[in-house]
C-alpha cells in the first residue's frame, strides 16, 4: 500500500515540476502570493499552530493587526520557498546573482578563513529559504555537508537529495552524523546544520530557554565547533517582494578547543554557544518574523514543572512508547 502511495506521490512531483519550471520568475511570484492567501484564508491545524507559536513570541503585539499581517507574509513566504525547490533548476552559474544577492564582504571573509584552515559551521533554520542558500553556496563552490531527516518516500527523498547535492555537497542523515561531519570538516568541507529543531536529550539535544519557554535544541554545533575550533555562522536567505533573495551572515562566532581533560572549560565553552544559538535564532526571528514558519510544532515537548504554559499542541516527552517527563539536573540553559 506506501509502495503504491509512494509511486501517485512522485508522480504528482513530476507533475508540479513541469508546472513550476516553465513560469516566469514574476508568474512564481504572484502564484506564490495566491496560495499563501488561500491556504491563510482557511481554518487549519497549521494555522492554529502558527497562530499558538506567534502568541508565544509577540504576547504583546505592536497592533492589533500584526499577527494577520505577519501570518499572511509568512505562507506566502513557504509557498514561494516550495515552489522555488523546481523552479530554482532553471538558475545556474551564470545567472544566479540575478537572483541571490550575496553579502560580498561576507563572502570575502569567510573565504579568507578557510584559506587560512579555519573550519567551518552553517547553523540555518525554518526561516526564509535555506534551500536556496544551499544551490548558492553550489554556484559559490563553497562545499557544504548538509544534515538532514530521513523521508519515506523513495522518489521525494532523491529529487530533494539531488537538488540539494548538486554535484558539490553531500547529504548526511541526522542518525549518527558526528563522524562525517568531523570528517568533512578536516577535509575543508562546511558541516551546515537546520538548528530549530526538536531533538530529544536522548538523541544528543538540551533544554534552552527559547522566547521564555524551554524547548529542545541539538548541541551538534556547539559539540562540533569545541571540537575543531571553528567558525560559526548564522546563516539567512531571505526574499524580497520580488522574489529576489538576499544571501548573508547574521551571527558570527568562533568556538574555543578546550585542552583534553578540562571538562569544565569544556562545559563553559558548549554552553555559551548554546546561548549564542539560541540568541541568534531570537535575533533573526524578531528582525524578519514574516520569514519564519510559523506553522512547525516549536514548542513541542513540555518541561517538566511548567506544563502549563506550552502551546495546545504540546506533549510530554515520550520514550519506548511511555509518557514520562525528561528530568534534568540543571535549569535550561538561558
Amino acid at each position: 500500500m506506501n509502495s503504491f502511495r509512494y509511486m501517485i506521490e512522485g508522480l504528482g512531483l513530476k507533475i508540479v515540476q513541469s508546472s513550476v519550471r516553465p513560469l516566469s520568475r514574476r508568474q512564481v511570484v504572484n502564484l506564490a502570493r495566491c496560495l499563501g492567501r488561500w491556504a491563510c484564508r482557511f481554518p487549519s491545524t497549521h494555522r492554529s499552530i502558527a497562530e499558538a507559536n506567534y502568541d508565544r513570541v509577540f504576547p504583546n503585539p505592536p497592533d492589533p493587526s500584526h499577527r494577520k499581517r505577519i501570518m499572511a507574509a509568512s505562507y506566502r513566504n513557504m509557498a514561494l520557498t516550495a515552489l522555488d525547490t523546481f523552479w530554482s533548476q532553471r538558475i545556474g552559474t551564470e545567472n544566479f546573482r540575478q537572483y541571490i544577492r550575496v553579502n560580498e564582504p561576507q563572502l570575502a571573509e569567510l573565504q579568507r578563513e578557510r584559506a587560512e584552515g579555519i573550519p567551518q559551521i552553517f547553523a540555518l533554520a525554518h526561516h526564509g529559504n535555506w534551500e536556496m542558500a544551499a544551490l548558492a553556496c553550489q554556484f559559490l563552490e563553497l562545499p557544504l555537508d548538509i544534515v538532514v531527516h530521513h523521508i519515506r518516500n523513495p522518489h521525494i527523498r532523491s529529487f530533494l537529495n539531488g537538488q540539494r547535492e548538486g554535484g558539490i555537497h553531500q547529504t548526511i542523515p541526522a542518525r549518527d552524523s558526528a563522524r562525517p561531519l568531523l570528517r568533512g570538516l578536516a577535509q575543508g568541507r562546511i558541516a551546515t546544520l537546520v538548528i530549530d529543531q526538536n531533538i530529544k536529550p536522548i538523541q544528543g539535544g538540551s533544554w534552552v530557554e527559547f522566547f521564555g519557554l524551554p524547548v529542545t535544541m541539538s548541541r551538534a554545533i556547539a559539540v562540533l565547533g569545541t571540537r575543531t575550533g571553528a567558525g560559526i555562522r548564522g546563516v539567512y536567505c531571505i526574499a524580497d517582494p520580488a522574489g529576489i533573495y538576499d544571501l548573508g551572515v547574521l551571527w558570527k562566532d568562533r568556538a574555543r578547543p578546550s585542552a583534553r581533560g578540562d571538562k569544565s572549560s569544556e562545559i563553559q565553552e558548549l554552553d555559551r554557544l548554546m546561548n549564542n544559538t539560541v540568541l541568534f535564532l531570537h535575533q533573526l526571528i524578531e528582525k524578519w518574523p514574516e520569514q519564519w514558519v510559523w506553522s512547525y510544532k516549536r514548542w513541542k515537548y513540555q518541561y517538566e514543572g511548567r506544563e502549563a504554559e506550552y502551546p495546545f499542541y504540546s506533549k510530554p516527552l515520550t520514550w519506548q512508547g511511555q509518557q514520562r517527563h525528561h528530568r534534568m539536573e540543571e535549569e535550561p540553559l538561558r
